[in-house]
């Protein structure tokens, strides 16, 4: 039985001590590739996401041909995002750990553990100063991550008033391989890291290396037009009267056809999150990114204040149920803003207890951006 409940201690004690080790050179702002890594894995050790791998691939492009292939020397630019981070708590002495409890009958308790840990240590000991979580969970104002990942920002559609094309600085005309031996093509769907021919629409002109957002108008509410982001682009080479797009990101599908804008501005830091709010504004929901029968979490809702208003990337809106909808009346769920344009802005569903959300219908600021 002792064996079972050192194995059962070691298993919530090493997780622990994990997540309260930062990985040394983020502070540096470059890392030195060694055998077996990935941007996968440095992605999710620099900053907790593995998902956002192309962050790096996009610092790193110089060197590095392929994402799925890193190698040993290789020195990769981290950019700005800080490592993770988590509330810690000095202990020196084992007997000081008490959050650490595991209950077997009533034949484990947290003096139990202690003394275990004094006396049976395992190769993960520290002899200098240990650095172990104060407790088994994190409160997100201690922890250094954006309110709104980039990728989420960056994908959010929005509601473009007026008739006509959207405001735009190019198309996607062809992909590059067919446009340069003038083949003809059936499919219009672009692939991954595919090379594009974009032409301009005006004189604005990005240059070699700058991100352009893809986007397309997928229907309408009203007098208003839902346009759905469908990936990045980064700008590889010029060519008369356009130039030559690699698709580094898909949200949706890219497609011969798409507008291009320039990457939207992110401005977001590490660490800073939405203050509390009692008495905010009321915004009213306009529609839905998608049509579905349900909507709930990871859902884009279009509301009818924006950056006018004073609504701020991050900032949370809280729809409550009526009474006689039968749930007393209570808070049924929470929109965090993930786009901002004058007049509107985008949220996502980030919570929900009951099926509420349609259109018309009325939301509170319950929590503000500084």
């Amino acid at each position: 039985m002792s064996r079972f409940l050192l194995a059962a201690a070691a298993l919530l004690v090493l997780p622990v001590l994990s997540e309260a080790q930062e990985p040394a050179q983020a502070a540096s702002g470059t890392h030195t590739v060694v055998r077996g890594e990935t941007l996968w894995d440095l992605s999710r050790s620099y900053f907790g996401d593995p998902f956002s791998w192309r962050l790096l691939h996009e610092a790193n492009e110089d060197i590095i041909a392929n994402p799925h292939w890193i190698y040993p020397g290789q020195v990769l630019t981290i950019p700005g995002l800080p490592a993770r981070r988590a509330q810690t708590a000095e202990v020196r002495d084992p007997s000081q750990v008490t959050d650490v409890v595991v209950r077997v009958g009533d034949e484990w308790d947290a003096q139990t553990a202690a003394e275990r840990m004094a006396t049976e240590r395992t190769v993960f000991f520290r002899t200098d100063e240990r650095r172990v979580l104060s407790s088994g969970v994190i409160s997100r104002e201690d922890e250094a991550y954006l309110a709104v990942p980039r990728d989420i920002f960056y994908s959010a559609g929005w509601l473009e008033h007026g008739a006509g094309a959207p405001e735009h600085l190019a198309t996607i005309e062809a992909f590059e391989r067919e446009a340069r031996v003038r083949a003809a093509v059936s499919r219009t769907i672009a692939q991954p890291f595919e090379s594009l021919l974009i032409r301009f629409s005006g004189s604005d002109r990005p240059g070699v290396g700058d991100r352009l957002l893809s986007f397309r108008v997928e229907r309408t509410i009203e007098n208003a037009q839902v346009v759905v982001p469908s990936g990045l682009l980064a700008v590889h080479r010029m060519e008369s009267g356009g130039a030559i797009a690699v698709v580094t990101t898909e949200y949706n599908r890219v497609e011969i056809g798409d507008f291009l804008v320039r990457v939207p501005g992110f401005a977001l830091e590490p660490g800073v999150h939405p203050a509390e709010v009692t008495d905010g504004m009321t915004a009213t929901v306009l529609g839905f990114q998608r049509v579905r029968d349900f909507y709930g979490p990871g859902d884009v809702v279009f509301l009818d204040r924006g950056r006018a208003a004073g609504v701020a990337v991050g900032d949370e809106f809280v729809a409550s149920v009526s009474p006689r909808e039968g749930y007393g009346g209570r808070i049924g769920g929470t929109l965090q803003v993930v786009g901002v344009r004058e007049s509107g802005s985008s949220a996502r569903v980030i919570a929900l207890d009951a099926p509420i959300f349609e259109r018309g219908m009325t939301v509170r600021l319950s929590g503000k951006m500084p």
